[in-house]
């Protein structure tokens, strides 16, 4: 994948890059936004987004491009930028391969679906193949899993490895944390940063706002929320 910078890098205050991007797909023109946070450039990464993957896998890495935007000075702060660099325009669009707006958001919109032949579609929540079952949610009756290698895949809740344990499901002893600058991660539940506080779990209940004042994007619990303070940016989502 090529990879284009026009604008000078910087390190955050955490000692990562934080920056977001845009990865383009040079044989169809279709795009992806997304966030990233890393120590190295140069790591290789390619985007996370369900529907790119699939069309990586479809056309090939080789014809893939990315291009840092903007570099920020914390994770944080780039969330906020993903967030307002993915538009709901972005999101209704055909050419785009994301699913759901930046920074803490979920899916909107948008789902991945596929047919009797098993071949993937990116489609709106609207499509009447949907409705007519001509095409079916990717996600009903499968699983993502990884095996004992940490190869992570898409199988049938019926799928013998699955239920004899050999594949296990990526989301098991799993859960969501928080670190002091609101920074969420995906960890296990035995993982040391819980024990040793730099992460602390992010319960269910909580919801993302943008304070009227700083207008920064971070999560408060319920019985937090002032309406004062508080403008709630997904009405009705909660982190489960």
């Amino acid at each position: 994948m090529e990879i284009k910078n026009s604008i000078k890098p910087f390190i955050g205050e955490d000692g990562r890059y934080h920056y977001i991007y845009l990865i383009t797909n040079n044989v169809n023109g279709k795009y992806y936004k997304g966030v990233h946070s890393t120590k190295d450039l140069n790591d290789g990464y390619l985007g996370s987004g369900t529907a790119l993957q699939d069309a990586k896998n479809e056309y090939g890495k080789e014809n893939f491009s990315i291009e840092i935007i903007k570099f920020f000075d914390s994770r944080r702060e780039a969330l906020n930028g993903e967030y307002e660099y993915i538009t709901e325009n972005d999101i209704e669009s055909d050419n785009c391969y994301n699913l759901c707006y930046g920074g803490f958001a979920t899916a909107v919109g948008k789902v991945i679906a596929r047919d009797k032949d098993g071949n993937i579609y990116h489609v709106k929540v609207t499509d009447e193949r949907l409705k007519t079952k001509e095409l079916v949610v990717n996600s009903t009756n499968r699983v993502t899993v990884k095996d004992k290698n940490g190869n992570t895949m898409g199988v049938s809740v019926d799928d013998e490895r699955f239920k004899n344990g050999t594949l296990v499901g990526i989301g098991k002893n799993m859960m969501n944390a928080q670190d002091k600058d609101g920074n969420i991660y995906r960890i296990s539940v035995n993982d040391e940063r819980l024990t040793t506080g730099e992460l602390k779990p992010l319960f269910i209940g909580q919801f993302m706002v943008r304070d009227n004042e700083t207008n920064e994007c971070y999560f408060v619990s319920s019985d937090k929320y002032d309406p004062n303070k508080h403008t709630s940016i997904h009405k009705n989502k909660v982190v489960v």
